[in-house]
């Protein structure tokens, strides 16, 4: 089953799986994933990997484009100040 995930996930001692990244699972692991909230089901929209902030927009639970867009200002997310504020704000338009 194809993932998003949330958080970092260590799927075997040295290798992890980083948070904003997806990843093909077995079904009965990406249950639990989901479960624990470390991985959602893939969505149309993700958070592009390149945006700015991208991991402290994942670390804050912004994992779409629209959750982004309906948070509107994101200096309030820990981690991003105004100048990537205004880099975040760039990249949407």
């Amino acid at each position: 089953m194809k993932l998003f995930f949330l958080k970092d996930w260590e799927n075997f001692p040295g290798h992890t799986i980083e948070a904003g990244r997806e990843a093909d699972v077995l079904a009965e692991v990406a249950r639990e994933l989901i479960k624990s909230k470390t991985a959602r089901k893939k969505t149309e929209h993700p958070l592009p990997a390149d945006i700015p902030g991208h991991k402290y927009l994942i670390l804050a639970g912004i994992d779409t484009l629209e959750k982004l867009i309906k948070i509107g200002d994101t200096q309030i997310i820990t981690g991003i100040g105004k100048i990537t504020a205004q880099k975040i704000e760039n990249y949407l338009k």
